[in-house]
């Protein structure tokens, strides 16, 4: 099953791919669970209140639970249907020289564990760094991708065949 934080992108790319109602039901789900880390609900509740998607009140969060796995199945079909149609063919060649500046071989590296679903602690522990150095190279990814959101930083370098 996906982590909670996962699906947060996975609920804002299918926002941007013309799922709508199902980006939003998996973003209301996962901005109300208890288990959502405060920064990925944030985002989520954030992009609920971009579409006016008026979260349910205290009450009426509790969510059916077959409604809950059939949600959670759903994006994880359409994560696997957008590996497959968004995966760049191995002949094309990164487009590294159309940004304004170069992405490095660490930066990569994070990018890559962030296209695994890696949060800022497993890609430091994974790359024996500190949190905040993990954090700094995000940031740099940011700038130099032009892009606000990992989701956002994972769709750029797809287009820019660096995935």
């Amino acid at each position: 099953m996906l982590r909670l934080n996962t699906l947060v992108g996975v609920g804002e790319l299918m926002l941007n791919t013309g799922q709508r109602e199902r980006g939003l039901n998996l973003l209301a789900y996962t901005s109300l669970h208890p288990t959502t880390m405060h920064m990925e609900r944030t985002r989520a509740v954030r992009l609920l209140d971009l579409q006016e998607y008026p979260l349910p009140a205290l009450d009426e969060r509790q969510f059916a639970e077959d409604v809950l796995a059939k949600v959670v199945e759903e994006a994880e079909m359409f994560l696997r249907a957008a590996e497959k149609l968004e995966a760049p063919a191995p002949f094309q060649e990164p487009l590294r020289h159309s940004l304004p500046e170069p992405i490095s071989e660490r930066e990569l590296e994070v990018l890559a564990l962030i296209a695994q679903g890696l949060s800022n602690q497993e890609i430091a522990e994974r790359l024996f760094i500190g949190v905040s150095t993990v954090k700094k190279h995000i940031n740099h990814l940011y700038g130099k991708l032009g892009v606000v959101s990992r989701t956002q930083a994972l769709v750029r370098a797809r287009e820019l065949h660096l995935l």
